[in-house]
C-alpha cells in the first residue's frame, strides 16, 4: 500500500494534492495530534487523471492527542488531497495517506 506524507499547517484550506501513480480505491488517513485541543475537520478528496476532486473521507473534529486514523473506500482514485474546512491547532500536524486496492 503506497504511503505519502504531508505536513498540515496551522491554516485551513486545501493541502496537496499527492500523486500515486496508479488507480485505487481504498484510502487511509492517519494524522499525529501533538497538540492538547486539535480540532480538525474536512475531508480527504480524490481524483482520477484530469476530473474534478470529489470526498472519499470525511474528517471530524478531534479533542485529544494521539494518533488518530481514518478509512474509507470510494470510486477510483489517483490522487488525493486534505481540505481543511476547520483548524484550531497550534502546531503542524503530520499526516500519513495510504492507497489501497
Amino acid at each position: 500500500m503506497p504511503v505519502r506524507h504531508l505536513l498540515l499547517s496551522t491554516a485551513t484550506g486545501v493541502f496537496g494534492p499527492v500523486d500515486f501513480g496508479d488507480a485505487y480505491k481504498s484510502v487511509s488517513y492517519s494524522a499525529n495530534n501533538a497538540s492538547t485541543d486539535h480540532t480538525i475537520e474536512g475531508t480527504v478528496q480524490g481524483a482520477f487523471g484530469g476530473s474534478n476532486f470529489f470526498t472519499v473521507l470525511t474528517l471530524t473534529t478531534l479533542n485529544s492527542t494521539g494518533i488518530v486514523n481514518a478509512t474509507a473506500t470510494g470510486p477510483l482514485f489517483d490522487k488525493l488531497r486534505i481540505n481543511l474546512t476547520a483548524n484550531d491547532s497550534t502546531a503542524e500536524m503530520p499526516v500519513w495517506l495510504a492507497a489501497g486496492a
